[in-house]
């Protein structure tokens, strides 16, 4: 940000010094600017996706790597399930099956939302 304002105002100064070296300082500024792609570097060199129809209950995925063959059991419990696979450096990293639209309980146990009332002020003692 302090780069833009310094560009702005060299830029303003020249003008007002001369219209071609303001115009120079323009160029100069459109040349020099760079743009911020820091998060784009952190993204993989490529992305696959495959779509496959499993019946559910426990499947056997097979797939090939540059470090040879991969098998893995998974339980496929509804209709459409997401499995997440990374492959990283030639390791394989298998998460759990995501199921479209349902929700998974935390625990068998039903919990209430919880209110929180504020605090009473103690009453004040007559004298």
């Amino acid at each position: 940000m302090i780069r833009a304002v310094l560009k702005s105002v060299v830029q303003e100064q020249a003008d007002k010094v001369d219209p071609v070296v303001g115009l120079v300082a323009k160029v100069a500024g459109v040349v020099s600017e760079q743009a911020d792609d820091r998060s784009w570097r952190t993204l993989p060199e490529s992305i696959s996706v495959a779509r496959t129809t499993l019946p559910q209950g426990a499947q056997i995925i097979e797939f090939q790597t540059e470090n040879g063959s991969f098998r893995k059991e998974v339980t496929i419990g509804e209709r459409f399930a997401i499995i997440p696979i990374r492959l990283t450096g030639g390791t394989v990293y298998v998460g759990q099956p995501n199921t479209l639209g349902a929700i998974t309980p935390t625990s068998g146990v039903e919990s209430k939302p919880t209110v929180k009332k504020p605090a009473r002020k103690p009453a004040k003692k007559a004298e």
